[in-house]
Order: C-alpha cells, then sequence, then structure tokens
C-alpha cells in the first residue's frame, strides 16, 4: 500500500504541544505497529488454542508451568536424589517458556512493522532527495521486501503452530 501514489503523502497538519505532525489520511496497514502488533496475537494466541485443542489443556499447562515435575520430587526422591536438582530446574525452565511466548508477539510485530516502516521512510527520504528516477529501483525492492516479509510472517506462525501441538518429551 505505501508504494501507491498518495497513501502515506496525502493527508493534514495538526499542531499536537505546540508542535506541528503530519498526519496521513491513508497508511499502509503494516507500516502501523498497532496492526502488526494485533497480527502477532492472533497468530500466537491462535497457536496457543490449537496446542490446547492438540495436546490436551493439562499437558500444555505442564509445558508452562510444570507441576508435574513439583509433584514427583517427594515419590521418587529415595531412587534417585538427582531429582531434587533435575526437576526444580524443569519447573524454571517451563517459567521461561512464558517468556518465550511473550517474545514471540514482540519479535513478529516489531520485525514486519520495522521492515516495512523503514522501507517507507526510505522512500520518502529518497523522493524528497531526487523526486525522478531514483525511487524507482527502491520501489523494486520494496516490492521484493514486501513478499519476504509476508514469507517469514507466515513460516513464523507455521512453525509456532507446529511446536505448540507437540507434546512434552523428556
Amino acid at each position: 500500500m505505501g508504494l501507491l501514489p498518495g497513501v502515506g503523502s496525502v493527508g493534514f497538519i495538526e499542531t499536537i504541544g505546540g508542535h506541528s505532525v503530519f498526519v496521513p489520511f491513508f497508511r499502509g496497514g503494516t507500516a502501523d505497529l498497532n496492526t502488526t502488533l494485533a497480527l502477532a496475537l492472533i497468530s500466537v494466541i491462535g497457536a496457543n488454542v490449537f496446542g490446547i485443542i492438540a495436546v490436551g489443556g493439562w499437558k500444555y499447562l505442564n509445558k508452562f508451568v510444570n507441576i508435574n515435575a513439583l509433584i514427583h520430587i517427594p515419590g521418587k526422591i529415595r531412587k534417585d536424589p538427582s531429582i531434587l536438582i533435575v526437576n526444580p530446574i524443569k519447573f524454571f525452565v517451563g517459567l521461561v517458556e512464558i517468556v518465550g511466548e511473550v517474545a514471540k508477539i514482540a519479535s513478529l510485530s516489531f520485525r514486519l512493522f520495522g521492515n516495512v516502516f523503514a522501507g517507507e521512510v526510505l522512500l520518502s527520504s529518497l523522493a524528497v532527495i531526487l523526486s525522478f528516477g531514483l525511487p524507482i529501483p527502491f520501489m523494486f525492492l520494496e516490492l521484493i521486501v514486501g513478499i519476504i516479509q509476508a514469507l517469514i510472517f507466515g513460516m513464523l506462525t507455521l512453525v509456532y503452530f507446529s511446536i505448540a501441538m507437540t507434546e512434552e518429551e523428556h
């Protein structure tokens, strides 16, 4: 959308706190962090829902907060004393998995937003420097970047879905 004439360049000037700010009428969807954050949230929440459906609620919960590891400590301590070290580590690794889920949302949204927004800023800067001829090769590169970003977003979403649907193995 950002490559179309008028998208991002037609708008009005608004005064906010004594500063003049240009507000465009139209803007490319993924050039806004809200859109990419919404896409990432839908992707990660969908992966978690499908993981719960595929694996089961209790097993999926134990992937993050490994309650089974703590429950088995008293019953297996006589046979294997190393369980006092291993199972609390398993519990805390599950807590790190929760941080990993939040990181998935951040990485998906910021990667897509950053690449698309940077491309729009690059094209705008080049158009200001030299209006005719110079931005054309970069427009072609922006098309390629957009295709690659869509491919990466889709592949990462597919990976998140497949990871969520696998059971934890010991």
